[in-house]
């Protein structure tokens, strides 16, 4: 339902209750600013993303206690679409960044993000917590049915040996079946360890807690010179190219999250995360000038970076400007 939603996300509600009560008289109650909507409505979708994280972890760690055999690598599964949700929080968090960067006039308190981070924070512990125990008892289950296996798997291979391969395959009688009382816990075994390759395959955050800690950006992050440390949440590669592929000069980076280039009196700032788009520049006649790209599709991103003085109809000089 969230997904299918997505696309009225940035919309303020409908309408609003007309008027309210205060000393028993009717009062208009004042509009909020849209970037206010727009703020609160994204702070209830990571809070209900989040909890969704959450009931997918406590839910994926009992998968262990099924009965008759425990379903390892569905309890993997569901740890996996956790950390999806996790992902999702920090996309959500991380647009709404850059709409509020985007925004000239924004009188949000970085506070809130940080609360925001915050939440985040908590489901990835609670997510790696459960995640650590679960892989802990498989370790330890998988332990359990080697030890059992292996003096089962060494006489098959002696027998096997004696009896020569085509006698071996060709018995249509054999006294015991011993591959039948073993197969069960094979079958475990190989559960638990693609169950184990899946949840060590899975790229949890180590820590957002500072993401979000300042609203603005230092100036002087512009020219750092440092590039991003984790590009784990980079949009594709192969679909938006990096600028400096396409004659830009990378100047710095911040947070891991926006990139910083110049070209030609130029500049860029890349938010990599969300495929969001801002060049700044001098214009003849209406002096410093400012375009806008918020998520921009591949091949958009592909005309700016070759011409960053393009119009298209997804970009806008200012906030309000924004397209609906």
């Amino acid at each position: 339902l969230l997904n299918k939603l997505h696309m009225y996300w940035d919309q303020p509600p409908l309408k609003m209750p007309p008027k309210f009560r205060q000393n028993g008289l009717a009062m208009e109650i004042p509009p909020k600013p849209q970037s206010a909507q727009v703020l609160a409505m994204r702070r209830i979708q990571i809070r209900v993303v989040t909890a969704e994280s959450e009931v997918y972890a406590q839910k994926a760690s009992q998968y262990r206690f099924t009965k008759p055999v425990p379903q390892w690598s569905m309890g993997a599964e569901i740890y996996a679409k956790s950390l999806e949700r996790i992902h999702f929080a920090l996309e959500l968090a991380d647009s709404e960044c850059a709409r509020l960067f985007l925004e000239e006039n924004n009188t949000v308190d970085a506070s809130v993000m940080t609360e925001d981070a915050q939440i985040v924070e908590v489901a990835i512990k609670y997510l790696t917590g459960e995640r650590d125990k679960y892989r802990k008892a498989a370790v330890a289950q998988a332990a359990r049915l080697r030890r059992k296996l292996e003096p089962q798997w060494t006489s098959r291979d002696e027998v096997r040996a004696r009896m020569g391969d085509d006698r071996w395959m060709s018995n249509p009688s054999p006294k015991n079946n011993y591959s039948k009382i073993r197969r069960e816990d094979e079958q475990q075994l190989k559960d638990i360890e693609q169950a184990l390759n899946q949840l060590d395959s899975m790229n949890v955050p180590s820590s957002v807690g500072e993401r979000y800690n300042n609203q603005r950006r230092p100036a002087k992050q512009r020219y750092n010179g440092e590039r991003p440390t984790d590009l784990s949440r980079r949009v594709p590669i192969e679909l938006y190219p990096d600028p400096s592929q396409l004659g830009w000069s990378f100047t710095g980076s911040w947070n891991n999250y926006v990139e910083f280039f110049e070209k030609d009196g130029v500049k860029l700032d890349w938010y990599f995360t969300t495929g969001t788009v801002k060049t700044s520049m001098d214009h003849p006649t209406q002096g410093r000038t400012q375009l806008f790209g918020a998520k921009v599709i591949p091949e958009v991103f592909v005309r700016i970076l070759h011409d960053p003085r393009i119009h298209t109809s997804v970009r806008y000089r200012k906030a309000g400007d924004r397209p609906t």
